[in-house]
């Protein structure tokens, strides 16, 4: 018995004394000097780009409440000390302009001619006519998704409606109404983590000066003339809207709502109202 427990324990220093011959190599010692090190370096990284992250979402927040709206370009763009919200929009869209061009008419090919003639507008500095064309597609991407457009609520008869479950009863809001308050009950799944991330913007964007009822604008405040119901309806107090800041503003926008409708991808079926579609309005 005791033999047996020598040879035991002869075996477990053999062992000890090769993993601690092992560890003293100084490769050995260099690794692990290194492996150190760069954990460090990837602690460092994570929270570098965690207060980057959350600056960033400081930003977003402040510049959605001016009309304009975050996206890759934006993330990928750091601001510069001192930069103004609207130059840096300015500088963002425009220093990526033939990429935001090319994912925008890409994205959605079948109204590739129309977003055409409407980058062709902004290019020869037409404002006046590239902002409604732009606001006119920007109302039917979330369409696509069988959701309502972003600045109109779907109005159905009380008998279809009570056919609807409550999430689907949401989706009758406007597009960033129902956003929002599909984040409030953590209905977007897989989604809901990153586009809480956008949760403010999103608030900001249900209440917008761009989609508000005229009646409740302050006209006093230039900032208000962007206002698609105004525009697109010529009401004489918008008539000022057409200048090359707006117009990025609303490709601003559409890249937003391309982003957040990508992030939900082709989670919602289109709501089946073909049995009464003359029954379908929409409330301006």
């Amino acid at each position: 018995m005791n033999n047996d427990l020598d040879k035991l324990l002869k075996a477990v220093r053999v062992i000890a004394e090769g993993v601690s011959d092992f560890l003293n190599k100084e490769e050995v010692k260099i690794l692990t000097t290194k492996l150190a090190s760069g954990l460090q370096q990837l602690g460092e990284f994570t929270l570098k780009f965690y207060t980057y992250s959350q600056q960033q979402k400081k930003m977003y927040i402040e510049m959605s409440q001016y009309g304009w709206f975050p996206s890759h370009i934006t993330f990928k763009t750091p601001v510069l000390e001192g930069e103004a919200v609207d130059n840096y929009m300015e500088r963002c869209l425009t220093e990526n302009y033939d990429d935001v061009k090319e994912l925008i008419m890409e994205s959605y090919p079948h109204r590739k001619p129309i977003f055409k003639e409407a980058f062709k507008l902004y290019e020869e500095e037409r404002f006046i006519a590239s902002i409604p064309l732009f606001l006119s597609q920007l109302d039917g991407l979330s369409v696509e998704y069988g959701l309502s457009p972003f600045f109109t609520s779907t109005k159905l008869p009380s008998s279809e409606k009570k056919k609807l479950s409550d999430a689907d009863q949401l989706k009758l809001d406007k597009f960033p109404v129902y956003l929002k308050q599909a984040l409030e009950q953590k209905l977007l799944g897989q989604s809901q983590d990153i586009i809480s991330y956008y949760e403010e913007v999103i608030t900001n964007a249900s209440k917008s000066f761009i989609g508000e009822q005229t009646k409740n604008l302050d006209m006093t405040n230039p900032i208000n003339k962007l206002n698609r119901h105004g525009i697109l309806h010529g009401h004489v107090a918008f008539l000022e809207y057409a200048d090359r800041k707006n117009c990025l503003k609303i490709i601003s926008l559409i890249l937003f709502v391309d982003h957040v409708l990508s992030l939900i991808g082709n989670k919602y079926d289109q709501i089946n109202v073909d049995s009464a579609p003359t029954e379908i309005e929409k409330i301006n």
